[in-house]
């Protein structure tokens, strides 16, 4: 055990984007979004274990 507590440290910052790549960014974030609710609606029916084996690699592709 470490006698040194973890550092978290946040920053805020501005991105410019090109139109394309505010586009691209909004698409990853959508798809980000409806694999969390996926990933949710599963985890009503699952443990823990099951839900990473049923979920990863359909949530990956």
């Amino acid at each position: 055990m470490s006698i040194f507590a973890p550092v978290k440290r946040t920053i805020s910052l501005k991105l410019k984007f090109s139109e394309e790549g505010y586009q691209v960014l909004c698409e990853m974030q959508r798809t980000f979004s409806q694999s969390c609710s996926r990933v949710s609606q599963m985890s009503e029916e699952s443990n823990r274990v099951k839900l990473h084996h049923q979920a990863y690699y359909r949530i990956r592709k």
